[in-house]
């Protein structure tokens, strides 16, 4: 019984493993054809990546797009700022 439900659990762990290697090939396809100097792509595919529980590689992309954009209040919520006296608080 035991034997079984190991079986069981190793095929689910390889099950749920492809579907992360798909997005992460989907990702580097996605990020290969943006511009990176454009901050509205750069946010959508950010948005894309943390849809797709890829929260380091959103996080990066937010990061880039404040690069970019010091005062984009899309990225700054996203990677949890807050605004206080008119300045940009990190968590």
């Amino acid at each position: 019984m035991k034997t079984i439900a190991l079986s069981a659990l190793a095929a689910l762990a390889l099950t749920a493993a492809a579907p992360a290697q798909d997005s992460k090939k989907e990702f580097e396809k996605r990020l290969a054809e943006i511009d990176k100097n454009d901050v509205a792509q750069l946010l959508d595919l950010a948005e894309w990546a943390a849809q797709n529980r890829m929260k380091k590689s959103a996080a990066e992309l937010y990061e880039k797009v404040l690069a970019l954009d010091a005062e984009n209040e899309d990225a700054r919520n996203a990677l949890g700022h807050k605004k206080a006296d008119g300045r940009w608080m990190n968590p």
